[in-house]
């Protein structure tokens, strides 16, 4: 794949003369053709290009050029270009989440269509897009004030789950066995099932609740029933869903609570974005590392504040800035 081949040729030399602990990000902003400088979502699809959704349009990058896609009322084009989430169905079709609702990229005929269809209650997907992600012949997609979504790919059906009395739905993932797991808008950590009947609170052994009130964004599968959880006021912790257990990791930095926003497990170390910089834990050691922007050093982060990861295909690192475009390790 190109993207990669250019970019790692330039890194891995530096890398392997400056050792593991002075790691090098490549910056990619609007200077290289990026259309805006706020990344909130980034995916790789089947082909090998990169797809980076921004506040002011989606961007298609080869690894040299980029391809800017738009709102425009022409009915082939996306409906707003404000991009919150991404994600490629099993079909290789990308859907696109947005301030105000769902597109669906044709890779046929590079074109969008509008994913308007309505559920059983008679709601279709109108409101900011905050998680797509797939599981099995499902796709799930949580929009703000209106709970979580399930579409059937095999049956064509969506369902659609209001979850009253609950806040927005900020994370999600989704165990085999059929748990979901849900972070919620100042509302906690819950697990429920595929028929979002009932959502139960994470508790510890002394039947505390943890994450009670904080802003649930990121939440990962280590395996063994164990998790790493993102959030606004815990920071980065680890807990074990058989066990029951809560460990915390880093919660604050320079006395500052700190706000992870996501996290992607690569190797043995969980890569966290947060507020306040890139944090990465490494599992094994226990050993962490915290990179921040620095003015003097062309090679640090390009922006404190970091909204989005993504590892590709071939082990490069992706880091979506509010401020300060891509960065790439």
């Amino acid at each position: 794949m190109k993207i990669v081949k250019l970019m790692m040729m330039t890194l891995l030399l530096s890398i392997g003369m400056t050792g593991r602990g002075n790691i090098l990000f490549r910056h990619i902003g609007v200077e290289s053709g990026l259309s805006q400088s706020t990344v909130l979502a980034i995916l790789q699809d089947r082909t090998g290009l990169m797809w980076i959704g921004t506040k002011s349009g989606l961007n298609r990058y080869d690894g040299t050029l980029f391809k800017w896609y738009y709102s425009h009322p022409d009915g082939h084009s996306l409906g707003s270009s404000y991009i919150n989430a991404l994600f490629e169905d099993a079909n290789g079709r990308i859907w696109v989440g947005t301030d105000c609702g769902v597109w669906i990229y044709n890779p046929l005929t590079d074109s969008f269509s509008h994913f308007d269809k309505r559920s059983a209650d008679g709601e279709s997907i109108t409101n900011m897009v905050n998680v797509i992600k797939g599981h099995g012949d499902k796709i799930y997609i949580t929009a703000n004030e209106q709970g979580v979504f399930c579409y059937d790919l095999r049956h064509n059906r969506l369902s659609h789950f209001r979850l009253k009395g609950y806040p927005n739905v900020a994370g999600m993932s989704i165990d085999d066995d059929g748990t979901v797991w849900l972070g919620l808008f100042g509302g906690g950590l819950y697990t429920t099932n595929y028929a979002f009947r009932t959502l139960t609170p994470f508790r510890t052994q002394d039947g505390k609740t943890p994450f009670a009130d904080n802003i649930v964004s990121a939440i990962l599968p280590l395996g063994n029933g164990r998790y790493a959880i993102g959030t606004d006021k815990q920071g980065l912790s680890l807990i074990d869903a058989v066990h029951h257990s809560f460990q915390p990791v880093v919660a604050s930095v320079g006395g500052k609570e700190l706000f992870v926003r996501n996290l992607i497990l690569s190797h043995h170390e969980i890569w966290a974005a947060t507020e306040q910089g890139m944090l990465v834990y490494n599992i094994d050691t226990h050993a962490t590392q915290h990179f921040t922007y620095n003015p003097m050093d062309p090679f640090s982060i390009s922006d404190n504040p970091l909204y989005c990861l993504y590892k590709d295909r071939e082990g490069g690192l992706w880091a979506g800035s509010y401020f300060g475009g891509l960065n790439y390790l």
